[in-house]
């Protein structure tokens, strides 16, 4: 009996060491937030061959990722094509905030100032930062920081005003910057029309053409240790290619 004992536990310990190790002494798979530690925190994303994203090369090799470079990953929830329609949406709503500035402007009969205050902060939130400058044609063009022309058009006198657009369209889609953001331009042209205190008879009239610079803003964001990134659309400078008065 004793003979028989010995003999099966040698047969056990045999079988231990054929199967190689066990599966808790087999080293943990990568972790993604560790990972992300030990590289540079730098967005240039990269895809593996399942598709996944990573920020940038290092942390996907440390992941144990294989990197596909056959094409560029965008960082992003969505294709750049949706970026594109973002872009354009948000060049229109600046000009929908604009008409509701001018339309009740200070000299107009509205009893306060509240409807345009707002206009002017949620216009604001449209581009990267407050530094972004918008281009005023006139005898000259002349630069103002967005806050400063939003709070500027503010005094204007139209009864109603009126901004139609005849083009738009991106003259460059975006390209990635240095900075890990994405770069482009959107052409515009459009007629703006502002119309006497009863709203009737156009005052001013002109069509100008516009380049409107979009930023493509990546984030890298950690969520239980798992990296990600974010991209947001905003505007940023504006500048006048060319401007004609209409003459009444």
């Amino acid at each position: 009996m004793l003979l028989g004992s010995i003999l099966l536990a040698l047969l056990l310990m045999a079988s231990s060491c054929e199967g190689g190790e066990s599966e808790d002494d087999a080293p943990p798979p990568p972790d993604p937030f560790n990972c992300a530690a030990l590289c540079d925190d730098v967005v240039e994303a990269v895809c593996d061959v399942n598709g996944k994203v990573y920020i940038n090369r290092c942390v996907a090799e440390c992941a144990g990722a294989e990197v596909d470079d056959s094409k560029e990953c965008l960082p992003c929830r969505f294709e750049m094509a949706e970026y594109h329609a973002q872009g354009l949406q948000k060049v229109r709503l600046l000009d929908e905030y604009i008409a509701l500035i001018l339309n009740k402007g200070v000299n107009t009969t509205s009893p306060d100032n509240t409807a345009v205050d707002q206009a002017v902060d949620e216009a604001v939130e449209l581009f990267v930062n407050e530094e972004s400058q918008v281009a005023v044609s006139g005898t000259r063009t002349n630069y103002y920081l967005v806050r400063d022309y939003l709070e500027r058009i503010k005094n204007y006198s139209y009864g109603r005003v009126e901004i139609k657009w005849s083009e738009i369209g991106y003259l460059s889609g975006f390209k990635k910057g240095s900075d890990g953001n994405y770069y482009g331009t959107v052409t515009v042209t459009q007629k703006f029309s502002g119309y006497n205190p009863e709203g009737e008879v156009p005052i001013y009239e002109d069509v100008t053409r516009k380049n409107v610079n979009i930023v493509l803003k990546t984030y890298t964001i950690s969520r239980d240790g798992e990296i990600d990134t974010e991209c947001e659309v905003y505007l940023s400078d504006i500048g006048v290619v060319d401007s004609r008065r209409i003459e009444g």
